[in-house]
């Protein structure tokens, strides 16, 4: 089916019909955070801590209230979200791969040898010298037992809940983050020791001073 030029327009207006427009009401801190963050054009180079990165973790995916309420929301309390860590430049934090206790709010190791991010991203230039690897993955029989197929769309909504969660805070902490889409699916998933069909990728964070 072909594309119309109206459909390739990035929004959509209904021109013709009744108008009503939102007074602009002071900013909130929220929204200055959210007008704020950019992806970065510009190569991201330079080290972050590691409170500066458990802030980021728990925006992300932290503990609110108990283990079924978390930073973000999930469908029917599924949680399948998990989140792995890659430090290569982090202060404080050994370089390796590490798994996010969300229970805990700890890091615990799940491999010390690293691989270079131009081995996991076929797009590195941008991201070659990043503190920091994010990766979200699903583990998608917590959300598909209840919903089915369609659980694979609500941990997708779970993951770009809390990217945003991360960018924000990022944005709030003084750093720059950027989405990757360009990782080898099989390289990363070797590194994280997940198979890739159970616990499948969401998405890649790259984050670091500048």
């Amino acid at each position: 089916m072909e594309s119309s030029p109206e459909m390739m327009i990035p929004a959509k207006i209904y021109p013709g019909t009744f108008v009503m427009k939102f007074k602009n009401a002071k900013e909130t801190r929220l929204q200055k955070l959210i007008k704020k963050r950019r992806s970065p054009i510009d190569p991201i180079t330079g080290s972050i801590t590691v409170e500066q990165l458990g802030k980021i973790l728990f925006s992300a995916h932290g503990i609110s209230k108990d283990i079924f309420h978390r930073t973000i929301p999930s469908a029917g309390a599924t949680h399948p979200l998990e989140i792995y860590v890659i430090s290569y430049n982090v202060e404080g934090l050994e370089r390796g791969v590490y798994h996010h206790n969300v229970l805990t709010h700890s890091l615990h190791t799940v491999e010390t040898k690293l691989k270079p991010i131009d081995q996991l991203l076929s797009l590195s230039e941008k991201f070659d010298e990043a503190a920091v690897m994010i990766i979200f993955t699903l583990v998608l029989p917590r959300v598909t037992s209840k919903y089915g197929e369609r659980g694979y769309r609500f941990g997708m909504i779970e993951v770009g809940e809390s990217v945003q969660n991360a960018h924000l805070q990022c944005v709030e902490l003084g750093l720059v983050s950027c989405q990757s889409g360009s990782y080898y699916d099989d390289s990363v998933c070797k590194l994280l020791q997940i198979d890739g069909v159970n616990e499948i990728i969401g998405t890649v964070l790259l984050i670091s001073s500048n």
